[in-house]
């Protein structure tokens, strides 16, 4: 919001003008006269965990989750009755799905960038929005990419070698350029498959590693919010793993 307090932004770079205040309608009914306060402005959110066995695959992330993270918002109204409020939610007006890792970064990283990725689920004009499928296997991918730009190396070898048979050398000075081109193309292909096919190795293992340290990284910061709530205090600071001092090490 801009200081005048009228825009309200959507994303970098945009705003929308912020309607006029007003007043809510009041619905009396009942025998107790119980009343039903309803604004356009009146709405709740919620946030669930989902858990299920085959799981979603998730806008920003390349792999099944089967623990996740979804948030609804409904339009609300207000009912009253016997001295006492009570929020009601109605129409669903929009659902998200997010991992455990983004739903921990959305949370404490506030006025960051564009914000987090989520995966629409839901919104009154759509219904349901259809799932994502698989994504791509990126060991494929990054295999592809690499496989194109060895085959551009290779190309450019040749062509070196067509420029040294047209230049004006001697032919013992030629056939020693070809010999070291033909070295050079003969080692760069297998010896860019052994260093790919180690480094998918890495990888994965890289991979594995990750998601059970964003798994625990995310449940650390569940727990710490779900100790906020309750206490209405500040929770615990991440655990920073830190290299040992060396003074203490001498000592």
């Amino acid at each position: 919001m801009t200081k005048d307090g009228k825009h309200l932004w959507s994303k970098p770079g945009q705003y929308h003008e912020r309607q006029g205040p007003q007043e809510p309608t009041v619905e009396v009914g009942g025998d107790f006269e119980d009343t039903i306060e309803r604004h356009p402005a009146y709405a709740q959110i919620g946030a669930m965990r989902v858990s299920g066995s085959h799981g979603a695959y998730l806008y920003g992330s390349d792999f099944r989750h089967q623990h996740y993270i979804t948030i609804q918002i409904h339009d609300s109204e207000l009912h009253r009755n016997l001295s006492g409020d009570r929020a009601h939610a109605n129409k669903r007006l929009l659902q998200v799905a997010m991992s455990e890792a983004q739903w921990a970064t959305f949370v404490s990283s506030l006025n960051q960038g564009g914000g987090v990725q989520c995966t629409l689920e839901f919104t009154p004009e759509a219904g349901m929005v259809p799932s994502i499928t698989q994504p791509k296997d990126r060991k494929r991918q990054f295999s592809k990419e690499m496989g194109d730009h060895l085959d551009t190396v290779v190309g450019a070898l040749k062509d070196l070698g067509a420029l040294i048979d047209d230049a004006p050398l001697s032919g013992k000075k030629k056939l020693a350029l070809k010999r070291q081109l033909h070295v050079a193309e003969m080692n760069l292909a297998p010896n860019m498959d052994f260093v790919a096919e180690r480094f998918d190795e890495h990888m994965e293992h890289t991979t594995e590693r990750a998601k059970s340290e964003v798994n625990a990284y995310a449940q650390h910061v569940l727990g710490d919010l779900a100790q906020m709530a309750l206490t209405g205090g500040e929770g615990g600071k991440p655990l920073l793993l830190e290299a040992p001092d060396e003074d203490e090490d001498d000592g």
